[in-house]
């Protein structure tokens, strides 16, 4: 695994820019333009092996940085899917997701599970960046059109372990994420909200009812 290109920035370098840089008014062209084989190195390593790093930064910088990573800021959900890097080692920067729920998120969302949202309206600037990363025009294409189908398991895996979640912010974001791919995989996203709905992972009304509209594709 790298950790550093042979002249540019450091992976230490890289989480201070994801994490603590106001990306909209400083611009660092290094951390735009990695190389997509060095990029999914650091993408499983920050997403699978740093769980104490995220989970002390302030909410407002964990916001920040799940914004860029996952949204059009940085494309980095789209640039480790380049051709140069193999299908296998693709997906498991996917699957290393499955940590960053429930290890990191599961404990921080929901203002560290005292007061889960009421509605989506709800959520604070944190819950709402969770909630929002399946709509953040980054990964979920890869499981709506053709060309990437290595990709559909990991990302359907990623999204049944949002929904073993806790945290209301969590349930509702993998709800979020299957709502927009039921169009795509009607019966895998019915399943897994069926199983979601009858262990009973959540007692609160809202959620239920999301549950139900995003079975049917009915999430914004």
């Amino acid at each position: 695994m790298l950790s550093k290109t042979s002249d540019g920035p450091s992976f230490e370098d890289w989480l201070g820019y994801c994490f603590d840089n106001p990306h909209d008014e400083d611009i660092d062209t290094r951390f735009h333009l990695l190389q997509p084989i060095l990029l999914s190195d650091w993408l499983i390593r920050l997403l699978s092996e740093s769980d104490s790093y995220q989970t002390a930064l302030p909410s407002e910088c964990l916001a920040r940085g799940i914004w860029f990573i996952f949204g059009v800021g940085s494309e980095y959900m789209r640039e480790f899917r380049h051709t140069s890097v193999n299908k296998l080692r693709q997906g498991e920067v996917v699957l290393s997701m499955r940590n960053l729920y429930q290890n990191v998120f599961d404990k921080v969302a929901d203002q560290g599970g005292k007061r889960p949202a009421s509605s989506t309206n709800d959520f604070n600037d944190l819950d709402g960046s969770i909630y929002m990363i399946w709509d953040m025009n980054g990964l979920e294409g890869a499981a709506m059109f053709p060309g990437e189908e290595h990709l559909i398991d990991p990302i359907f895996r990623v999204l049944e372990a949002a929904l073993q979640c806790r945290t209301v912010a969590c349930q509702i974001g993998g709800l979020h994420g299957l709502g927009h791919l039921q169009p795509h995989h009607p019966k895998r996203v019915a399943e897994l909200i069926d199983r979601f709905t009858s262990r009973k992972r959540t007692r609160m009304p809202w959620v239920v009812q999301y549950a139900s509209q995003a079975r049917k594709g009915m999430v914004e």
